[in-house]
């Protein structure tokens, strides 16, 4: 369940304190769910934030945060 990043972690806990499960099972399941979930984070923000897609993404923002500011100065 680890592995979703739609459902909290809270449930999650709540889920597996209420269950059956061993709290040595709970451990060794949380380190791997949690060890894959931030490894393909990484590997996804390595790949977004490269050199090659750097100037896109400060254009964007630039872009994103210029309308942002216009239309609170229009109102």
């Amino acid at each position: 369940m680890r592995l979703f990043p739609f459902m909290p972690a809270s449930i999650v806990n709540i889920g597996s304190g209420l269950s059956k499960i061993k709290a040595k099972d709970y451990v060794i399941a949380t380190f791997i769910g949690n060890t894959v979930f931030v490894f393909l984070l990484s590997l996804f923000s390595a790949g977004v934030i490269s050199l090659e897609y750097q100037n896109t993404i400060y254009f964007i923002l630039t872009i994103c945060i210029g309308f942002c500011w216009y239309k609170n100065t229009e109102a």
